[in-house]
């Protein structure tokens, strides 16, 4: 079984502008800039997908190797969640790598 994403926290506010966003954390008063395709991980946190089903669909879309976009959403999920704006989740479990990545 996969892992399913972790959930953004419902009291963070966040705006997407020219398919970017800008991400504010009420508590600590911190704005974070997350780029195109990290606003795209973004927004698939609502808890209802899995880490697996997102790092397949980002590797398909960007024609690139599953297990650097599995690293690189890892990273990033870590990342968010060490800044405390996801809830319900540890550090990012990373997917294997499919047996026809290069």
């Amino acid at each position: 079984m996969t892992e399913p994403l972790p959930r953004a926290r419902d009291d963070v506010e966040r705006v997407v502008v020219d398919g970017e966003a800008v991400v504010y954390d009420p508590l600590t008063a911190d704005v974070h800039h997350l780029n195109a395709t990290a606003t795209v991980v973004w927004q698939c946190c609502d808890g209802t997908g899995t880490v697996d089903a997102l790092v397949d669909d980002l590797a398909a879309t960007y024609h690139a190797p599953r297990s650097q976009v599995a690293t690189d959403v890892g990273e990033l999920l870590d990342d968010l969640a060490s800044r405390h704006l996801l809830v319900g989740c540890a550090p990012a479990p990373l997917a294997p790598p499919a047996e026809d990545d290069p």
